[in-house]
């Protein structure tokens, strides 16, 4: 018997082993001929087991794939957890091309990222479809639009459509005005408290989206009381709305429990069981309203503008068409529940993490509120807000929310399979042939990265990307940019989604500001780069979302009518009231407006205009051949676009596009022509009377003592006193930030009014602020001691557990010139070799980069006769010696180095017979992100000193700030690097200068 037993364990446990090895290795022969780059993993990404055990087993594996080694076979945890397309992004893309196979016991995986074939998978709906193993558990509620395929599918978008139409749009517009204001107020009173500012901005923007969904989705309005909301008695709809909160809140459980249903109660966790009763809840008030909707249908011939309304109207009415059927109550229900999950999910999450990074950038706020209020001027009523009017002119806002889905969407891969047939798929000008049952993953987080389409600052959140050098919304090409989807299957509420989070975002910023809330001892720089860490920091389950516990207490939100900020630095009388003014001349109509912006037609002058004149013949080589190589395809402008530029040169302004153009041929680089400067000086002379006059009118007029105090204090207290207005003895007008920055330097304008009757009485209230100023400089200095002290205890136990003359690691550079001249601190240098070349990347504050060090006179090791990676740049290299395609002035690269200088032997490193390294770099200055073009033409050097090569100096030029010495100390060891830096180097070329320049997100 104990024999028996034993032979049964021993073969469960071969086959534990086996079966996997068995399946991994049929699944690899499924696509070993495809012709793709193909990747291992021992767990399916939905391996159930993996699913449990993966928080705790990645911080394991992830270590161990840092040693090297055999223990590369951890490697596969870079791309086996739930998380690695949000954290990866492009990084495998760089290393194995826009589509490669992840294979795995439980699947075969395809991963894209390339447009035309992320384009091409989408709109083809019928080849490649939902896997209904993956999409069967969000039919929570029932069969929903977004679990179907085929004509169950065709069927459900032709009902679940109609309700998103422009009647719901302008019910969305209206309800998010509303719940935005009283969001604001509420931010505003929390400012006033002990605590401050904003608690929770998740909570509060999820409790915001829930109302909207309730008020647009059925039909039922809800006052705002922030994220802690709370049911009401007597009211059922509380109760539906408490439980729908706990279900979108919990997504992941939810879908858990979906998947249980069939266990008996007493056998499921107490969370997963209180799931399930606030689904039963969700389920049973859904039918409720149903019924109440259709009541009113019927008997009352009511028709809502809300979702479910239209919904149960378009389903009856399709039912009563011969042949044809309507939705079932169940899917009426699915469908519903899920739209509720994608609304609010989009909407909340995205609001979150716009105002979360706003905040990092006051600067972007102000750029927000200069469209805004260019838009609704001081109109402070939403309810005279007009949607169908103001939407559409609301730019910024909408690429605020682009742009954020761009980099923090709530997905980040797009799902889809093979099913039973074998397909074929173009990747790049190459078809290939997938088997069947192939997974196929639109990685949306490197399509919205990768640096070939977004330039180098691909990684960096920038919503003017999204704007032309004309104000308009950019589109990208097809394929490129997904976070609704996109062909057939595109989310139906793309624009709901979109009218909310726009309407929320232009009443938070039309008068107020955010900024991260200052810690003890904390500058405002440092509280900008917490607030970025917590969005770097983010969690992924079945959606994107900060961790809760790290934002609370995060945000400051102050309304400027309600909290005021003496700016003594500014005069009211520079602020700008008059939106515009028109001057029409028998050239053309112009516009001056309050942004310094002289228009024509409302186009401005455009200096580079050479580059939208397209070519009169294709380039051609030294041998007369048409190159390979041609300028990218000149943008497409309007017709009043192409006479604005000739009136603004003095050119006849009148014929065709192609008449105007060639009349621009040789004048493209003409400046203004003295007539158009003359109006210019004319329009600005006119505008600042006329806005002079507004702002009399004003202030006699239109503004609040608060108003004038804010505006202009000096005027207000003198006018107050002058007209011996009553008042207490002592007034004070402050701000939290204000006492801070008095015990700075006060050269930024903020800083403390008193005001009084009695002398002696604002005398002490100075004394007393002085005090306290002088106690929150001591406090400040104590902590900057403190952290310096820390800092000093990690570099010395950094540098105990480095090895002698191992330079790779982080290293703290000092360079004054910089640092002073640039107002740049944490300099830093990370050092990393690889196995044929040594790298550094450098943030040196006001430019970043990569250093390529040289090999050195003494490394005798051959260059490899085929470099193991071609890079951008070094294909160019190699192109241009054929002199084959390429045309006389498509010499991109003179640079005398070759591939072969940058390679180094197995031993070759720094050492203290050889302490002096030369480098090259290739950079880009900070702010605009212009690429350093020319910088790798140079050498440069770096020197180790020390007998343990611990410390360096080194010289550094650049274009911004010239030549320069610097020194560095060690302050961490070595390890892998985060990104590609050799595809860093080669995507920093002239290529790249001018397509940034020229590109469509510039």
């Amino acid at each position: 018997m104990a024999l028996t037993l034993l032979k049964v364990v021993v073969s469960l446990a071969i086959a534990i082993v086996l079966w996997p090895l068995a399946t991994l290795t049929q699944n690899y022969l499924r696509v070993r001929h495809v012709g793709l780059p193909i990747l291992f993993s021992p767990f399916g990404r939905l391996n159930p087991l993996w699913i449990i055990t993966q928080p705790y087993l990645t911080p394991l594996f992830t270590w161990l794939s840092t040693l090297g080694g055999p223990f590369a076979v951890f490697n596969f945890i870079h791309y086996s957890t739930n998380s690695w397309f949000f954290f990866s992004r492009y990084t495998l893309h760089s290393r194995y091309g826009p589509a490669f196979f992840i294979v795995s016991p439980g699947a075969v995986q395809l991963i894209i990222a390339d447009a035309a074939t992320a384009d091409e998978v989408q709109t083809r709906r019928k080849d490649f479809l939902k896997n209904p193993a993956m999409y069967k558990p969000l039919e929570i509620l029932g069969p929903n639009v977004v679990t179907l395929n085929g004509d169950s599918w065709a069927r459900h978008r032709r009902l679940t459509t109609p309700p998103f139409n422009e009647r719901n749009s302008m019910l969305v517009w209206r309800e998010s005005l509303v719940q935005a204001d009283a969001m604001l107020k509420l931010w505003v009173s929390n400012g006033k408290g002990s605590l401050g500012g904003v608690e929770n901005t998740p909570n509060d923007t999820m409790a915001l989206a829930l109302n909207v969904l309730m008020a647009a989705g059925f039909g039922k309005r809800y006052d705002y009381e922030g994220g802690a909301q709370g049911k009401k008695d007597g009211d059922p709809m509380s109760s539906y709305r408490d439980a729908l909160r706990i279900v979108l809140c919990n997504l992941y459980r939810a879908i858990m429990t979906s998947m249980l249903m069939g266990l008996p109660s007493w056998a499921m966790p107490k969370k997963i069981l209180e799931m399930k009763l606030a689904l039963k809840e969700v389920g049973d008030y859904i039918s409720a309203m149903m019924e109440r909707d259709r009541a009113g249908l019927s008997e009352k011939g009511i028709e809502g503008d809300n979702l479910m309304s239209v919904l149960l109207k378009a389903s009856e009415s399709e039912a009563m068409g011969k042949g044809r059927s309507g939705l079932s109550d169940e899917e009426i229900i699915g469908n519903l529940f899920i739209y509720n999950v994608a609304g609010h999910d989009t909407t909340a999450n995205t609001l979150a993490y716009a105002v979360t990074l706003l905040a990092t950038d006051p600067g972007l706020q102000d750029w927000l509120r200069e469209e805004i209020n260019s838009e609704f001027g001081g109109e402070e009523s939403a309810q005279k807000w007009d949607y169908e009017k103001a939407f559409p002119q609301l730019k910024r806002c909408l690429a605020v929310m682009l742009e954020t889905l761009r980099l923090y969407g709530p997905v980040f891969f797009i799902p889809r399979y093979t099913a039973e047939s074998f397909q074929r798929l173009t990747i790049q000008g190459k078809e290939y042939i997938l088997p069947p049952h192939t997974q196929t993953l639109l990685n949306t987080a490197g399509l919205h990265t990768l640096p070939s389409y977004w330039g180098t600052d691909s990684l960096v959140w920038r919503p003017g990307r999204w704007l032309d050098e004309n104000g308009e919304l950019i589109q990208p090409p097809p394929g490129m940019y997904n976070p609704w989807t996109a062909g057939p299957r595109v989310c139906p509420g793309k624009k709901f989604s979109q009218v909310e989070f726009v309407a929320v975002i232009a009443k938070l910023f039309q008068k107020g500001k955010v900024r991260p809330k200052l810690e003890a001892g904390e500058k405002q720089e440092q509280a900008f780069n917490r607030a970025k860490s917590v969005v770097a920091n983010s969690i992924l389950d079945v959606t994107l979302h900060m961790a809760l516990d790290k934002v609370r207490n995060q945000f400051n939100y102050t309304n400027q009518l309600l909290i005021l900020i003496a700016a003594m630095g500014s005069e009211y009388t520079s602020e700008r009231v008059l939106r515009s003014i028109e001057i029409k001349t028998s050239a053309g109509v112009f516009t001056y407006n309050a942004w310094d912006k002289f228009e024509c037609f409302g186009h401005s002058y455009t200096k580079g205009v050479a580059d939208f004149i397209p070519l009169l013949e294709p380039l051609k080589t030294k041998a007369g051949l048409i190159a390979k190589r041609q300028p990218p395809k000149p943008r497409t402008q309007l017709a009043t676009w192409w006479q604005a530029q000739c009136i603004f040169r003095g050119l006849d302004s009148k014929g065709t596009v192609p008449q105007l153009q060639q009349a621009l041929r040789g004048h493209e680089v003409d400046p203004v022509s003295d007539d158009i400067l003359l109006l210019l000086r004319n329009a600005k002379e006119e505008y600042r009377v006329k806005n002079d006059e507004a702002l009399e009118n004003n202030w006699l007029h239109k503004l609040s003592d608060a108003e004038k105090a804010e505006k202009d204090p000096k005027r207000y207290l003198a006018e107050t006193f002058k007209k011996g207005k009553k008042s207490k003895d002592i007034v004070v007008w402050k701000t939290e930030r204000a006492i801070e920055d008095s015990s700075e330097d006060e050269d930024n304008g903020n800083y403390i009014v008193v005001v009084g009757q009695s002398k002696s009485a604002v005398a002490e209230k100075i004394r007393s602020l002085d005090r306290q100023a002088q106690r929150i400089k001591r406090e400040r200095q104590e902590a900057k001691n403190e952290l310096k002290r820390k800092r000093q205890k990690e570099i010395e136990a950094a540098l105990s557990k480095s090895r002698d003359w191992d330079v790779t690691g982080t290293w703290k550079i000092s360079c004054p010139h910089i640092e002073k001249g640039w107002d740049a601190e944490n300099l830093t240098l990370e050092i990393y070799r690889g196995d044929s070349q040594m790298w550094a990347k450098f943030d040196f504050g006001a430019i970043t980069g990569v250093f390529r060090f040289e090999r050195h006179n003494e490394d005798d090791a051959p260059p490899p006769s085929k470099p193991s990676r071609k890079n951008p740049d070094e294909d160019s290299d190699q192109e241009k010696d054929s002199d084959e395609e390429v045309g006389e002035d498509e010499d991109e690269d003179s640079r005398s180095e070759t591939p072969g200088d940058f390679y180094l032997g197995k031993i070759s490193q720094p050492s203290q017979k050889y302490p002096t390294w030369q480098y090259r770099y290739r950079g880009e200055e900070q702010g605009e992100g212009e690429i350093e073009l020319g910088s790798d033409d140079d050498l440069y050097s770096i020197t180790f000193l020390g007998p343990k090569g611990r410390t360096l100096e080194g010289d550094f030029g650049s274009g911004a700030f010239g030549a320069c010495e610097f020194t560095g100390v060690k302050v961490a060891i070595g390890t892998e690097p985060d990104t590609d830096i050799a595809y860093e180097w080669g995507s920093r070329n002239e290529e790249a200068y001018e397509s940034a320049r020229v590109g469509r997100w510039h």
